[in-house]
């Protein structure tokens, strides 16, 4: 699916270009994936709400490699947590 191939595409990039040392240091989504993420359609903007602003894409889902907003990701971590995976893209390990 969509969400295993991107995560293998940031993986090897993530892998690549730092250490581990810095991977401890630094949780997060890997910055330089995130460009590639926002390529796929539909990515522009909160798959749920469709907000377009671009500081408002602050979560992801794992499993379909989509953004989301921090008020949608918290709708799905509260409505739908044994079925979503959902991590910030600046806090959570990926």
């Amino acid at each position: 699916n969509a969400g295993e191939e991107l995560e293998q595409i940031c993986k090897k990039e993530f892998e690549a270009s730092i250490s581990d040392m810095e991977k401890s240091l630094f949780p997060g989504f890997p910055l330089k994936c995130l460009p590639i993420v926002k390529l796929f359609a539909g990515n522009h903007c909160c798959v749920d709400c469709g907000d377009q602003s671009p500081d408002a894409l602050e979560f992801g889902s794992v499993g379909y490699g989509t953004l989301l907003c921090k008020d949608c990701a918290c709708r799905h971590t509260i409505n739908t947590q044994d079925l979503s995976d959902i991590k910030s893209l600046t806090n959570d390990h990926w």
